[in-house]
């Protein structure tokens, strides 16, 4: 006999409420962050946010990577929307907060000004809210892409 469509829906959303507190749990107990953050646009220009998340404790030789935010950006995605994104995530529902001050140490972008802006970029902004620097690296992926394409397009 199938289950209703109603019973499938909350098996589901009970699963991906128990993988969100899992999560949640394991980055609170962690001891070292690194975030990777993109920002693309998609077909119905739409900005998109993505944010993954690594993540270890000192005791465990196991590193974690969560995508933990995939946000719709609606109005603009300049370093401050991002920022705020990132920001609204750390704050949980139960009033817990990640501390990012203590255990967060690099950020990976793509490198757009939005993410890099020496004043109000991204990481610009995680920086003077943690009152000191950050690893930065940049994410070569989209260039690689970009060759990719134009390689097609030559030949």
């Amino acid at each position: 006999m199938p289950l209703p469509t109603r019973t499938f829906q909350r098996h589901v959303e009970d699963m991906a409420k128990n993988i969100d507190e899992q999560v949640k749990n394991d980055l609170l107990s962690c001891d070292i962050i690194s975030i990777a953050v993109d920002e693309s646009t998609d077909i119905n220009s739409i900005g998109r946010l993505a944010v993954i998340i690594r993540f270890a404790s000192i005791n465990s030789s196991n590193v974690n990577e969560e995508l933990c935010v995939l946000a719709s950006m609606n109005d603009t995605t300049k370093g401050t929307d991002i920022f705020r994104q990132v920001q609204e995530f750390t704050n949980f529902k139960n009033g817990q907060v990640l501390d990012l001050k203590s255990k967060l140490f690099s950020i990976t972008t793509d490198g757009a000004p939005s993410m890099r802006g020496k004043t109000v970029g991204f990481v610009k902004l995680m920086e003077n809210e943690l009152g000191r620097s950050l690893l930065s690296f940049h994410c070569i992926i989209h260039e690689e892409n970009l060759f990719a394409k134009a390689s097609c397009t030559t030949t």
